[in-house]
């Protein structure tokens, strides 16, 4: 599956891209209308099972070098399915493995979409995850990287008449970041890295996605890294003074600059 750098989803853009070019036909109407605009004939289909199944999703959105998601021992059903106009609630239930490059976590979405009005109810849970593969979706390409660390996502996100709301809980653990300096999720590195000391290696942030996918403007990507840098400043609102404390072994002037940054970071 590639998700193109516009959003678009493509299933097999290889295969089926080449093949519907060399013949000389148009890609399907969404709408489920022919060349003359009559309705193609409709076809119900009860639902569709899929059994240890393995889908490599590269994600073409979020960089120039598409990045690359596998899954594995998938598990899913999707039903049911109207066709060519896709009207109705499908359900959804997911279940798999998302592989890491030091350790596998565990995927799982639950919920209805219907694809022609993309109105939709889906439950997402993450566990154990790798970071390291899904830091470009959480950091800036600017940003100090992730070297290790795991990744806990319980999400709940909703979609009606166009207009996304999607409160959520990231929690980090474990993390070692990849560089000694610059910024990470919008704070500067060491004020994140005192924020784990005190957690005990671990960082549980609070958020909600909100806007309007048919907006042009409206990026998920940018929105999310925005409000997960917006929401980890928040949380140190009850913990400001004793962060600046805590990382004043850098140097006095070191630990003034990252209380500032934090308070400015809490003013936005």
């Amino acid at each position: 599956m590639l998700r193109t750098r516009n959003g678009q989803m493509k299933v097999l853009p290889s295969l089926l891209g080449a093949k519907a070019e060399a013949a000389g036909k148009p890609m399907p109407d969404p709408a489920g209308k022919t060349g003359e605009g009559k309705p193609d004939t409709q076809i119900s289909i009860g639902k569709i099972t899929l059994t240890e199944g393995i889908i490599e999703f590269y994600d073409g959105s979020i960089r120039s070098t598409p990045v690359k998601i596998r899954l594995e021992q998938i598990d899913a059903s999707i039903g049911k399915l109207l066709l060519p106009g896709l009207t109705g609630h499908t359900a959804i239930k997911i279940d798999g493995v998302l592989k890491g490059n030091r350790q596998d976590g565990k995927l799982a979405i639950d919920g209805s979409i219907e694809l022609a009005t993309k109105d939709s109810g889906l439950s997402t849970r993450l566990r154990g995850v790798d970071m390291t593969v899904l830091q470009p979706y959480l950091i800036q390409a600017t940003e100090t990287g992730v070297r290790r660390g795991t990744l806990d996502l319980d999400l709940k996100s909703s979609v009606a008449k166009g207009k996304l709301r999607a409160p959520g809980t990231l929690t980090l653990a474990d993390m070692e970041l990849a560089s000694s300096s610059g910024t990470f999720m919008g704070l500067p590195r060491n004020a994140a890295v005192g924020l784990m000391k005190d957690k005990k290696g671990r960082i549980s942030v609070k958020f909600v996605l909100e806007g309007d996918i048919n907006d042009p403007k409206f990026s998920l990507n940018e929105h999310l890294t925005t409000r997960l840098g917006s929401s980890l400043a928040s949380s140190l609102g009850v913990s400001l003074e004793s962060l600046t404390k805590g990382v004043g072994s850098v140097g006095s002037g070191s630990a003034k600059g990252i209380g500032d940054s934090a308070k400015k970071l809490l003013r936005k």
